[in-house]
Formats: structure tokens, sequence, C-alpha cells
């Protein structure tokens, strides 16, 4: 899936901004299970986006190899451009698992501030129950 995809899929979820002040035990713990909820949905999209970045260095990974086979049966002139041809290829690949990259470093910072939340909504639950 393309990564503007996915990054729409998290912007949809509201995690941005989202206020934990719960004022009654009902409210904290409603907000826990919500929370639960997107701690889920985003393991799924972090799953997605690996699963797509792992098929992009396989892809890019079978065709280095079919450059490497033409090195070999080559003269040293094509095996030159051939080089080129590999340079290219990480470039380019290198390019396309950047965007990739930057959501699974976002999606971990939002189950960072998710896991806080549920630690202070615990606690939160925790109090008001004693």
């Amino acid at each position: 899936m393309n990564p503007k995809l996915y990054k729409k899929q998290i912007e949809e979820l509201g995690i941005d901004g989202l206020e934990i002040k719960p004022d009654s035990l009902i409210e904290a713990t409603s907000m826990l299970i919500e929370l639960k909820k997107y701690q889920n949905i985003l393991m799924q999209i972090k799953y997605n986006v690996r699963i797509d970045s792992r098929n992009i260095s396989k892809e890019y990974i079978t065709k280095l190899d079919e450059l490497n086979e033409h090195i070999e049966t080559n003269s040293e002139r094509k095996a030159k451009k051939i080089k080129e041809a590999q340079k290219k290829l990480l470039k380019e690949r290198e390019e396309k698992l950047v965007p990739y990259d930057g959501l699974d470093i976002l999606i971990d910072g939002y189950l960072v501030q998710i896991e806080d939340s549920k630690i202070f909504l615990r606690e939160f639950i925790k109090n008001q129950v004693k």
C-alpha cells in the first residue's frame, strides 16, 4: 500500500492531540479501552508497513541478483555499466523505503504515548478504587 494511505489511516484515528484527563472511573475505563483499540490498530498498520518494506527490499534484491549474474558473463566495460545500474537501484530502493521508515518512527512514537497514557489511566483507576 502507498505510504500516504497509511499516513491517512493514522490521521483518521485522531490520536494526535488526544487529551487524557478523566473525571471519573467510568471515563478512565472507557479511555483505557479506546487506547487499547488505537494500539491494536497501530500495531496492525505497523505490521503492514513492515511487510511492504520487506517486499520492496526483496524486489530490489532480486533485481540486484539479476545484475550480478550479468557481471560475471560480460566484458569489463559492461561490468562498469552494470555497477552503475546497481548503484542506481540501491538509491531507488532507499528512496522508496524512506517514507516507510518515517511511518515506522511515527507509529512507534504514538505507541509510546499510548502506553504512557495507559499507565496514567491505570494509576487513576487504582486511586479511584481505593
